[in-house]
């Protein structure tokens, strides 16, 4: 078995390409293990459609803590901290 709390513990930086749903337990995971969670220290590669690539369309907006963010233009890996 795999002790995700111990690897949260010791490493220097997380990099995450999970479905939706997964990524929510892991930041679950993060803020009961880790006392201070330093931005930077865990990043997400979000999923979804990329139609224009420049962020004209709107298509790829997702809502973020900070408000709307484009997938193509801002992302797509953003801070998890920035994750509702």
């Amino acid at each position: 078995s795999y002790d995700l709390p111990a690897a949260i513990t010791w490493a220097d930086q997380i990099a995450a390409a999970l479905p939706g749903a997964e990524l929510g337990a892991l930041g679950q995971a993060i803020r009961t293990t880790k006392y201070r969670w330093e931005r930077g220290f865990a990043s997400a590669l979000l999923e979804g459609p990329l139609v224009c690539g420049v962020g004209a369309c709107g298509v790829c907006g997702v809502e973020l803590r900070k408000g709307v963010r484009m997938l193509c233009s801002d992302g797509p890996v953003f801070d998890m901290r920035e994750l509702p």
